[in-house]
């Protein structure tokens, strides 16, 4: 899943976040926390099997159209004569996924600040990709006198 920052938004603009759902939900932080998720109409919207067009058919009959504001009779078809749009639904469980997924950590190149660095760092040693022998407490002071120092 993908995560961007608010003020990469507000940077970038909108268009930022239209790269990021061509693969899938996006995770908005704010001072490093998820804030929200961003979900394309394609992820959460599918159209009704013929199973459920016929429940909503017994105990409805009559919808109205998403797109032109129409009736729809189920009985007749399961599209609007109008304008042709199908009768679609709202996938709850696409979007329980999309939420409960935990947002990636952020990659090191995107930290912008000491504490992006030092948190991006903790994700790190979580997941060590040092050769076994490797000094982690010293790496890790090393990395907070270097976070924390001017230069």
């Amino acid at each position: 899943m993908n995560t961007i920052s608010a003020r990469e938004i507000k940077r970038r603009g909108i268009s930022a976040l239209d790269e990021l759902l061509k693969d899938g939900p996006v995770h908005v932080t704010k001072s490093n926390q998820p804030t929200y998720v961003v979900m394309s109409e394609k992820d959460y919207v599918r159209p009704l099997s013929p199973a459920e067009i016929a429940q909503v058919r017994a105990q409805i009959g009559t919808v109205r159209c998403n797109g032109c504001g129409a009736s729809v009779d189920l009985g007749r078809m399961p599209a609007c004569s109008y304008c042709g749009a199908r009768v679609e639904a709202l996938d709850p469980e696409a979007i329980r996924r999309a939420i409960a997924a935990p947002p990636p950590a952020r990659p090191a190149a995107q930290a912008d600040t000491a504490l992006d660095r030092l948190l991006a760092a903790q994700h790190a040693a979580a997941r060590p990709a040092h050769p076994a022998g490797a000094d982690l407490v010293f790496g890790g002071l090393a990395f907070l006198l270097d976070a924390f120092t001017l230069r």
